[in-house]
């Protein structure tokens, strides 16, 4: 009798391994079944058309100005002679507009002290060659800088009301000519905005103090948001721009602005490149912040691409491509720019360098300069066009890979059946496994891996350690479900420590309360479903 009931044990022990290993291997397929359905959604969405809404309309201020412009530097020529051929040439090639910075500190180096002689020439030249001026204003002079920024030109002022009032000014006397205004450059990246934390919302600060002041001085203003510099970085000295752009609209910028700047430069991706995530930096780039707009109902503002491009130039900090790469490319970004009805610009980086960088015996060839800025030149450092510059003028190929429209449909209902099938196989393993009553009996033991699981799922940051936590929280918490409710209750002050989950093509940020209510879910089911309820009954 006794070989007998040891032979059962023994076997009873054998079923219940094989039933934990079934579950951990289910477990996987489960992991693993999310993990592919993400990723043919994410590439779905990728390649599919931007979501369903609303167009900027045809007559938005934001959309009277021509698709095609160039950031310029009119500041680096000794002579208008020089800077008015330089603007001819930029018309002659089909440019419509030119983006040119006017640094606070330069106009007004002391309070009260404006020296505007520089700035009119500028914006008559502008005018005179029939291209519309888009106005930067950026920069702060040593006045009105934290003692903390002393040294840094490009910081914001101590006080966003100085910066309004140049602003202001700014307007008063050029609204005739300029009716574009970015306000600000950059303010998502050190040491655009000091050294200080980036902090979109005091970004959101002085840019409503600064477009107010501006409409008011010109009622035509079209006010643009400073362009976002492209990166990867959610830290403290850079912020990505999806992340910069949703902080901007949740502290209430939408009405302070006409259009959104950005900056899609390729990073050596092609234009047909469809990723559009944060951490990938390519011109795919432009329907994640359109994605971002139509999330916070922003869908008829436009986009302005001020500066996208590739670069020639080895080694450049823009990632390099072939000079007949990057005319295929720039031709193909075009195309792709007009079939995008909410993208109403679209410029190139520069014409040319400010400084050549090159000796007397190099000047007609930019691979000897020492600026990779001259990958971008649309005009080599004699004055010659680069062959580029026909690529703004003939015919590109837009992009028009695109998955079946099922596709996301059948893979969420192919995901739904695997999940049915993995439950329902788990379930015949957990039947074997006596978990019921070993959680019924051991209260001291259950608290303790609670403890455990806690600390694990603290500093767990892979997505299939941190479900497994939660499962076996859930089986834990099951025997009484009053422990989860408790937990629950004790991690509330804890809320803005949430664990951020990276599932591929999005974050799932999960608070610790929220996380315990979420494990203790199946147990209130139970509860609610058993003619005892455990809430009123706990076991000791």
């Amino acid at each position: 009798m006794t070989h007998v009931t040891r032979n059962t044990q023994h076997e009873m022990t054998i079923r219940r391994l094989l039933a934990t290993l079934r579950l951990l291997f289910l477990y996987t397929i489960l992991c693993a079944g999310i993990l592919t359905t993400i990723l043919i959604v994410r590439a779905a969405i990728e390649d599919g058309p931007t979501p369903a809404a609303p167009q900027p309309p045809a007559d938005a201020p934001a959309a009277q100005i021509p698709l095609l412009g160039v950031t310029v530097d009119l500041t680096q020529y000794p002579t208008a002679a020089e800077r008015r051929h330089a603007l001819r040439r930029l018309h002659d090639a089909g440019f419509g507009w030119v983006r040119q910075r006017v640094d606070w500190s330069t106009v007004e180096p002391a309070r009260g002290d404006l020296h505007w002689g520089e700035i009119d020439a500028i914006l008559a030249d502008i005018v005179a060659a029939q291209l519309t001026p888009v106005i930067v204003l950026d920069g702060s002079p040593a006045w009105a800088r934290h003692p903390r920024d002393a040294d840094n030109p490009l910081a914001p002022p101590a006080d966003f009301a100085d910066f309004a009032r140049f602003a202001a000014a700014f307007a008063d006397r050029y609204g005739e000519d300029v009716r574009f205004y970015q306000i600000w450059d950059e303010p998502n990246i050190a040491p655009h905005w000091g050294n200080r934390l980036i902090e979109p919302v005091h970004y959101a600060r002085l840019l409503k103090d600064a477009a107010a002041a501006v409409r008011a001085a010109d009622a035509d203003a079209v006010i643009v948001t400073a362009a976002l510099a492209p990166t990867r970085d959610r830290g403290h000295t850079a912020v990505d721009e999806v992340t910069f752009l949703q902080r901007l609209y949740a502290a209430g910028g939408a009405a302070d602005f006409d259009a959104v700047a950005v900056q899609p430069f390729g990073f050596g991706n092609p234009p047909a490149d469809p990723r559009s995530r944060v951490d990938v930096l390519n011109f795919a780039r432009l329907r994640l912040i359109r994605r971002v707009m139509i999330a916070a109902g922003d869908a008829e503002t436009p986009i302005w691409a001020v500066r996208f491009g590739w670069n020639r130039v080895p080694n450049a900090n823009w990632g390099t491509v072939t000079p007949l790469a990057q005319f295929d490319y720039t031709a193909d970004a075009i195309a792709q720019a007009r079939s995008w009805p909410w993208l109403s610009a679209l410029g190139w980086p520069l014409d040319r360098p400010a400084d050549t960088g090159c000796d007397d015996d190099a000047q007609s060839s930019a691979w000897h300069c020492g600026d990779p800025n001259w990958g971008f030149a649309l005009f080599d450092a004699v004055g010659f066009p680069e062959p580029l510059l026909a690529a703004f003028l003939v015919p590109g190929n837009p992009s028009t890979r695109a998955l079946p429209p099922w596709t996301i449909p059948a893979a969420l209902i192919g995901f739904a059946v695997l999940a049915a099938l993995i439950v329902r196989r788990s379930a015949a393993a957990v039947r074997v496994l006596p978990l019921s009553a070993w959680l019924t009996r051991h209260r001291a033991e259950r608290i303790i891996i609670l403890i455990i699981l806690i600390i694990i799922y603290y500093f767990a940051t892979w997505p299939p350690l941190i479900g497994l936590c939660l499962i076996a929280a859930a089986v834990v918490i099951y025997a009484r479900p009053i422990d989860g409710v408790i937990l629950a209750a004790l991690l509330i002050p804890f809320h803005f420590q949430h664990k951020d989950i990276n599932l591929v093509a999005f974050t799932l940020s999960l608070p610790p309360a929220h996380a315990a209510l979420l494990a203790t879910v199946p147990a209130l089911i139970r509860s609610h479903r058993s003619p005892t309820p455990s809430l009123q009954s706990p076991v000791p």
